[in-house]
């Protein structure tokens, strides 16, 4: 038993020392929280898939190079930036990357003396330097909802402008008809010849006998 316990401590031993070393530069991994912390971004794609809450931390960097978090995607809930970013294509990444329901906390960057949002960037800030990216689900469906309300604003009230009139209109013309069928009759009723005298004198006689 006693000679089965020094094997054991060797190969946790060996174990741990192969995990840390297969940590990036600069990187350290809290296994039992899954967090790491970061200064160097060169070799971010050897973190653990397991990462959950990632800190970059790094002020001589303006920047997280796009792509260098994708493998971690599939895990990772919260990124923590602690580092002078400036406001370039690069930094639309980031953006990208809130959109697809990341947490990230600290993201501003230096724009025209100013701190701004990545969140609120929209490309135009440089422009003839970015490349035109497709544009995300989010604003896809954002945009498209936007085409049909405005669709609906345009419709509702004149369908219902439409229905509103047709009864009006039927009425006015059912007016009319009636109107002009009325005026028609009064028209012919005094048009119609009247019966000769002799007739009238006729008439009267045979009614008093």
């Amino acid at each position: 038993m006693a000679s089965v316990k020094p094997s054991l401590a060797l190969a946790l031993l060996v174990c741990c020392a192969t995990a840390v070393g297969a940590l990036p530069t600069g990187c350290t991994f809290g296994p039992k929280d899954n967090t790491a912390t970061c200064t160097e971004f060169s070799y971010l794609s050897e973190l653990p898939e397991t990462v959950t809450h990632l800190t970059l931390r790094n002020s001589s960097l303006t920047n997280v190079p796009v792509g260098s978090l994708d493998r971690l995607l599939g895990s990772l809930k919260e990124l923590t930036i602690e580092m002078n970013l400036t406001c370039d294509c690069n930094t639309m990444y980031l953006k990208r990357l809130a959109q697809d329901k990341l947490i990230i906390n600290g993201a501003n960057c230096r724009y025209l003396d100013t701190q701004k949002d990545v969140n609120y960037l929209t490309g135009n800030e440089f422009p003839g330097v970015c490349a035109k990216a497709p544009p995300h689900c989010n604003e896809m469906l954002l945009r498209d909802s936007g085409l049909h309300i405005a669709y609906l604003v345009f419709l509702v009230p004149l369908v219902y402008s439409y229905l509103g009139l047709r009864p009006l209109v039927s009425h006015r013309r059912d007016g009319r008809y009636k109107g002009g069928k009325a005026e028609y009759e009064r028209i012919v009723n005094s048009k119609a010849p009247s019966a000769p005298a002799g007739e009238k004198i006729y008439e009267d006689v045979d009614t008093k006998f």
